[in-house]
């Protein structure tokens, strides 16, 4: 017989083993399957929307967090719908021939209770695999003489929209070219207005085209070509800035022509071979017409400046043309006509402050409400002094003629006295200038008179000893007290 505490010791066994065969009963071992329209070795879809499917009856706002779609690794707005067995996922828009992929990760919970990690990831091109938008083939132009005149061309195996093609095209070096389309759209030819450039490596891209069917073109496309090795025919190589102090030429052949000009300074012609003075002298144009000579460089017969025998002008396009008939010194000509537009880099001439009889400076030009207290003279006549300051030294010819190139007048009314000049005064550099006028009819408590102080600007203007001039009229408006 067992005793007492055997029997207690067996009864506690059995209550234990037959609470686990009990609880066990309401442990469910099923699995959450999820199904999706996409295969796993689709490469191409195209459809409404994707389409998953569950075994077990899902929460659809624990399915709309786990969900994530991307396009061309952005994300992609997107609608899901379903009722927990089965949910579409559907874009806001689709974009045929872009790359999508599809994931869904993270924790889901079921109708029933209980929750499950899932993951499924899906990587696709969205559209029908028959009407993808490709580039079946290009062509480069040989690397002989006739095919600097040879297009490069792309044949795609559909029709491509003209506008995509334009701003998705680029080429390095840049250059100036003219695009061209077969029929059919399909076939595209890009050449340069003039020529390819001798001695070159170009380099293209296709980006984000799109066929005529809205299909996107599936990949970016590069390549690159190169045109003919010679050095048989002279080229102009480049231009750039050139200074001459005390008579040496400093050239700056790392720096464009193009913002860089100041004052008067020389523009460097180098080319590729020594080349013949007259020929380039003969063959080179400057607009708008600018007076100017050309030099050689006595150091390197493959260099030349041309000098302007004056200041460059402000605001100015200008154009530098070689043609093509300059020939270096065996008697060969240019490979091409070059031509260069710039502009300079003078800055307007510009008045720092105005002061009328030491109680007014004038700083802003447009304040309006300007008033001037000015002294009598002892004929009972009113007297003004005023200094106009500038941000460089005036030429002398300006300065001579400063009398004709500031006025003083009446604005309102027209009947006030008109002030006459009694003295003019300059500083030694020319910065500044005191000017003297007699004869203002002063405001009273019945009438007001206004006068203006005109500095006139443009190239008819007051210039600087660099010929930079005000860009426009410098007007200041006064109340005469």
């Amino acid at each position: 017989m067992f005793s007492k505490k055997t029997i207690n010791i067996i009864v506690m066994i059995m209550y234990i083993f037959l609470h686990l065969n009990f609880s066990c009963a309401l442990i469910t071992w099923d699995e959450l399957q999820v199904g999706c329209s996409i295969e796993q070795d689709d490469y191409f879809f195209y459809a409404e929307g994707i389409d998953l499917v569950f075994s077990l009856e899902v929460d659809i706002e624990d399915l709309r967090s786990a969900v994530t779609l991307e396009r061309d690794e952005k994300s992609v707005r997107f609608d899901v719908e379903g009722d927990g067995r089965t949910a579409t996922i559907i874009p806001v828009e689709w974009s045929k021939g872009s790359k999508y992929q599809l994931s869904l990760k993270g924790t889901v919970g079921i109708v029933d209770g209980g929750t499950y990690d899932v993951f499924l990831q899906r990587t696709f091109i969205y559209g029908e695999e028959e009407k993808m938008f490709l580039l079946d083939e290009s062509a480069a132009p040989k690397d002989t003489m006739d095919g600097l005149e040879e297009p490069l061309v792309f044949v795609f195996n559909q029709s491509v929209d003209k506008v995509s093609f334009l701003d998705g095209f680029s080429l390095n070096p840049y250059t100036d070219l003219s695009t061209s389309f077969s029929d059919d759209g399909s076939v595209v030819a890009v050449r340069p207005k003039s020529k390819w450039s001798l001695n070159k490596r170009y380099g293209w891209t296709l980006r984000n085209l799109v066929s005529s069917e809205g299909y996107r073109l599936v990949q970016e496309y590069e390549g690159e070509f190169e045109t003919l090795d010679s050095v048989e025919l002279p080229l102009l190589e480049k231009l750039c800035p050139v200074e001459v102090r005390d008579g040496i030429l400093y050239w700056h052949e790392q720096s464009k022509v193009d913002g860089q000009l100041r004052d008067a300074q020389g523009i460097g012609l180098v080319f590729s071979k020594p080349m013949d003075f007259v020929s380039v002298s003969n063959a080179l144009a400057v607009t708008p017409v600018v007076k100017g000579q050309l030099l050689p460089d006595r150091d390197n017969p493959c260099r030349f400046v041309w000098l302007p025998s004056q200041n460059w002008q402000i605001d100015t396009l200008y154009s530098l043309s070689i043609d093509d008939s300059a020939s270096d010194t065996e008697g060969k000509t240019l490979f091409e006509t070059s031509k260069c537009f710039f502009k300079v880099f003078n800055q307007h001439l510009a008045i720092t402050n105005i002061s009328l009889d030491d109680n007014l400076v004038v700083t802003d030009f447009d304040d309006k409400n300007l008033a001037c207290f000015l002294p009598r003279c002892s004929d009972g006549t009113l007297a003004c002094e005023g200094e106009i300051c500038f941000s460089s030294p005036i030429e002398l010819m300006s300065r001579f003629s400063i009398t004709e190139l500031v006025g003083f007048e009446p604005l309102f009314p027209i009947t006030g006295e008109n002030p006459v000049i009694e003295s003019v005064d300059w500083n030694e550099d020319g910065t500044s200038v005191v000017i003297r006028w007699r004869g203002f009819t002063p405001s009273s408590d019945t009438e007001e008179y206004f006068y203006r102080l005109t500095i006139f600007g443009g190239k008819n203007g007051i210039k600087s000893m660099n010929g930079d001039y005000l860009k426009e009229d410098i007007c200041v408006t006064l109340n005469i007290l």
